[in-house]
């Protein structure tokens, strides 16, 4: 059996291991042979996306011109491949009818 110290399911990091079993006969002479073996831990999603900043905030002018980009956030995931994309989206509104318009980044 093979033992990892604090959570055995977590892949960050290491992403694996190699180790290099033996094994010994009882006979006499003994005889040993050893075998490299690969053991990859693979990622699941256990980490949630974190957001460059604890908060962000804009001042726009009212004639802004339609499409105007006014703000970019970031967020990263500790997570690894498709486990590790994001999705942005607006999911609530305050302070009147501001229109949202609801994009996808990746």
């Amino acid at each position: 059996a093979i033992r990892r110290p604090g959570n055995p399911n977590d892949r960050e990091p290491p992403p694996g291991y190699d180790i290099m079993m033996a094994v010994t006969d009882r006979g006499t002479p003994s005889r040993t042979t050893t075998k490299g073996i690969v053991i990859k831990v693979t990622d699941v999603n256990d980490n949630k996306p974190v957001f460059e900043k604890s908060r962000y905030e804009v001042d726009v002018n009212e004639d802004i011109p339609i499409n105007s980009n006014i703000l970019n956030v970031k967020a990263d995931d500790a997570d690894e491949g498709v486990n590790a994309e994001t999705d942005y989206s607006i999911i609530s509104q305050s302070h009147g009818q501001f229109p949202a318009v609801m994009t996808t980044l990746r």
